[in-house]
């Protein structure tokens, strides 16, 4: 149940208007993002980015004080891109939740601005998404995992200077229940 709150709030426009900005910018203060965003209103503006501190997507990365007050400059918490699957011992059900979010709206940011500056057809050819179901036993699956980091290291480390693009792959493993496991 408050996992389902909790993606409520998560998935408010306001805040999904900010994490795009904040994972597409950078740093911002309120005031500069008030100025970006003029349709909300400075309160919601203030009351969402201190929420999305509390929850922990947001953190003051800055703080200078000016005229008796702080001005306060934000950025992401989490980076998620980075990898993230040895946090996951120590982390509760709903930070990996958010985590995984967070995850997820990275890729729709990635393809978001990929669909918005590029014409269908030729360069769509490299875009792909899809849900594969594999039956591995535990020995089946480190291997797979083991084989796939030395799959794409293997790319990350070529050097081809001006011949290379840049191309994000992303995955994501989620082990069925055991309730879909017996369907």
């Amino acid at each position: 149940m408050e996992s389902t709150k909790n993606m409520v709030r998560w998935l408010h426009p306001v805040r999904l208007e900010l994490l795009r900005i904040f994972a597409a910018r950078g740093e911002y203060t309120p005031q500069v993002l008030s100025v970006m965003l003029p349709d909300i209103p400075q309160a919601t503006l203030y009351r969402q980015i201190n929420g999305m501190v509390k929850d922990g997507f947001l953190q003051v990365v800055n703080e200078t004080k000016v005229r008796g007050t702080v001005k306060r400059v934000y950025a992401i918490k989490v980076n998620p891109f980075e990898n993230i699957s040895q946090s996951f011992k120590d982390m509760k059900q709903d930070e990996i939740i958010q985590l995984f979010f967070s995850f997820c709206f990275s890729q729709l940011i990635d393809f978001s601005d990929f669909a918005q500056y590029h014409e269908t057809g030729a360069t769509m050819h490299h875009v792909g998404f899809m849900t594969q179901t594999l039956h591995l036993t535990q020995s089946d699956f480190q291997t797979f995992i083991h084989q796939l980091q030395t799959l794409v290291t293997s790319y990350q480390t070529i050097d081809t200077k001006d011949q290379s693009s840049l191309i994000k792959f992303s995955f994501s493993l989620i082990p069925n229940t055991e309730k879909e496991a017996r369907l």
